[in-house]
């Protein structure tokens, strides 16, 4: 059980939006499996509008949304707060 966070640019013209837009489905329909013994890990999902491009690949509009993921604080916050599952 690992908690997930996804971020995708809905500007990616490398990936479409709804590669992740699936996965996130996927995942969330897994925990109708879930247990009070067992529960599920957490699933998030951030879609930006608009994330930028990689440096150096300006043709890749939208394909860098770790840029923006990477600046919010809440990421961290996120991460130092998830439990490792025994």
């Amino acid at each position: 059980r690992t908690a997930v966070w996804l971020f995708h640019g809905v500007n990616d013209v490398v990936v479409e939006v709804a590669y992740s837009d699936e996965a996130h489905l996927a995942l969330r329909s897994r925990r109708e499996h879930c247990l009070p013994a067992r529960p599920c890990a957490e699933v998030k999902y951030t879609r930006y509008e608009h994330a930028p491009a990689p440096v150096g690949w300006p043709h890749y509009d939208g394909h860098a949304s770790w840029i923006l993921a990477y600046a919010d604080p809440s990421l961290y916050r996120w991460l130092l707060g998830q439990a490792s599952c025994q």
